[in-house]
């Protein structure tokens, strides 16, 4: 299922027309996903929700069509919602492809009632009206199993819950607190695979009735899941936004607002990309990780007059195993591993390599085993990582001295075959073509986060994360350069060819015609100090400038490197005070507690 939000905004829209205040004067200047239409929805081209005067720029401005459509579902009878002779375009003479069948629209009472008095005769405007009643399912011509719930808004309006192929989505706006019928139904069916919740009045106090805030959404999403409705994979997703909401009035709803970075914008981008979706996939932790502002680094390198603005993208926040950005590629080795029908992950690293911790603890919450080949000997004693990856339940094995990790990973695999069992190997770093697509699903987060930003700082360790955001931010046509910051040896010549290598690789695997060339990456290793995982005096002054002005801790052998590099760009007056520079936060923190660092 393809969900594609076609707005995001309550009925005033974002910047309202009639309004002059700082967050919708900031949004017309920046423009592109900050402008935010009246909410709508469309999925899979053949299923729309909803259906406003804002649809015809919509779909200019998503690049789809309605031709394929089937079926409209209404949740209710405001202007916001249904403008309807906005369907007369679906006929002729309007259309020189109208649809074969008429489309099915359904509807309460009052939806009804008005498309019949602006259509005396539906059928030649290709329109067959249908009634919605509260708690009666329905099948549409789609194939669609669509329960009206009852909805806390206007009078028969309504909720939807909508199963299609396995995937059921929940699309709870326009609404308060829900209903208990509505709670009870939804208890009573499938977990949900998504739920949108009415966010209109933001993060400020609120009766929640006729709509929600954050608090309402946290409380109806705790009651969703106390029943069974909302599990660990469920994507949640706050929507419908008003710009009086307090958050809002206070501070733009750009990355630096808290409902923003609970709530990025979704306009324009489908929560399952195509490209993306039909690659196997085990969602893990808590996408989108947050993104921050740094507004006491900008000040102490010199402020916005002369420090470009600084962002700080938290992948060591996703919930899992203290965090990192391996758990990104790990949802699509593990979605390939799962499809092969395999029940061991065997990969290899350094002693304290934070992959190989993350890859034992998606192995734990997926009943599998896990065994690591670990660059040796075998410490006294163990810290940092290795603690976690004994508690995590993982079988360790430390390479002899001499020994490839890499071919020591082939002789377990080998061994654990003879056994009986079914490996699946990942390379170091999960750093293959089918890892790496995190990275560049990822580029879309953050494209949905902060479209305005100009640069990307990121370490390069075994080189995926970068080759995968390479890819991601052409995908997305934004103006985002990747910098990246070399922490351990290529494996060839330079991270140059490498990244660019395994960035074609990750194209060739999404099935796009993109070509990289060595010298569109951008990659030194100025910072990487005497070998991997070596201390520098740099590493050190940035780790502890960051802990003390922003309360953030990095690692000493990724982010800790990357964000020195980060800080002498700006000293060296790389970047302008008009940039907006994203630091890639890729966890590793347990290494700060580790043997020797």
């Amino acid at each position: 299922m393809e969900l594609l939000l076609l707005g995001t905004a309550a009925a005033e829209g974002w910047p309202a027309p009639y309004c002059l205040c700082a967050a919708c004067e900031e949004a017309r200047k920046r423009g592109g996903a900050n402008l935010r239409a009246r909410s709508g929805a469309l999925i899979d081209d053949d299923l729309k929700i909803d259906h406003n005067a804002d649809t015809v720029l919509q779909m200019q401005r998503s690049g789809r069509n309605l031709a394929r459509v089937r079926t409209i579902l209404f949740t209710h009878q405001h202007s916001d919602h249904i403008v309807p002779g906005e369907l007369a375009w679906a006929a002729t003479p309007f259309t020189n492809t109208p649809p074969a069948e008429p489309i099915a629209v359904y509807g309460n009472a009052e939806v009804v009632a008005m498309l019949q008095a602006a259509f005396p005769e539906p059928a030649k405007k290709n329109l067959d009206l249908r009634l919605l009643t509260p708690l009666e399912p329905v099948t549409t011509p789609t194939g669609d199993e669509v329960l009206p719930l009852p909805a806390d808004h206007a009078p028969g309006a309504l909720l939807l819950r909508i199963t299609r192929n396995g995937k059921t989505l929940f699309y709870g706006h326009d609404s308060g607190l829900y209903p208990d019928a509505t709670l009870a139904a939804l208890g009573d069916g499938p977990p949900l695979d998504i739920a949108l919740f009415d966010t209109t009045y933001g993060g400020s106090p609120s009766s929640n009735r006729g709509h929600m805030g954050l608090d309402g959404v946290v409380q109806m999403a705790d009651e969703l899941r106390r029943r069974g409705a909302v599990t660990d994979t469920t994507r949640l997703i706050a929507t419908h936004f008003r710009i009086t909401a307090a958050c809002c009035t206070r501070n733009w709803c750009a990355p630096s607002c808290p409902m923003a970075l609970r709530s990025p914008s979704m306009e324009w981008s489908s929560v399952s990309d195509r490209l993306f979706a039909r690659l196997p996939r085990v969602s893990l932790g808590i996408h989108p990780t947050p993104l921050h502002p740094l507004p006491r680094l900008r000040e102490h390198l010199g402020g916005d007059k002369k420090t470009p603005r600084l962002l700080i993208k938290r992948d060591d926040l996703n919930g899992v195993a203290l965090g990192g950005n391996k758990l990104r590629k790990l949802e699509w080795l593990l979605g390939d591993a799962r499809e092969q029908n395999c029940d061991t992950l065997v990969t290899a690293g350094a002693a304290q390599s934070n992959h190989c911790r993350l890859t034992a603890a998606v192995a734990a919450m997926h009943g599998l085993s896990a065994h690591l080949c670990l660059r040796g000997p075998e410490p006294e004693r163990r810290t940092g990582n290795l603690i976690l990856d004994d508690w995590l339940g993982a079988t360790l094995h430390f390479a002899a001295p001499g020994e490839n990790v890499s071919a020591l990973m082939e002789t377990v695999a080998d061994d654990l075959r003879a056994a009986g069992r079914k490996p699946y190997i990942i390379p170091i770093g999960g750093s293959n073509a089918v890892g790496a697509v995190g990275y560049a699903a990822a580029a879309g987060e953050l494209a949905a986060q902060c479209p305005d930003a100009t640069h990307i700082v990121v370490a390069t360790g075994s080189g995926g994360t970068q080759a995968g955001l390479e890819i991601g931010v052409r995908l997305r046509n934004t103006s985002a350069h990747l910098l990246g910051v070399g922490v351990a040896e290529p494996d060839t010549v330079s991270w140059n060819v490498d990244v660019a290598r395994l960035a074609d690789a990750v194209a060739e695997r999404l099935g796009v015609d993109i070509r990289l060339a060595p010298d569109e990456i951008e990659c030194p290793m100025d910072w990487m100090g005497q070998h991997y995982a070596a201390p520098t005096p740099e590493c050190a002054v940035a780790l502890e400038l960051l802990a003390r002005r922003e309360g953030i801790f990095v690692d000493p052998v990724y982010s800790g490197k990357a964000l020195a590099a980060l800080i002498d760009w700006v000293r060296q007056g790389r970047f302008a005070p008009t940039d907006t520079v994203v630091f890639w936060h890729t966890g590793g923190v347990p290494a700060l507690f580790a043997e020797g660092h």
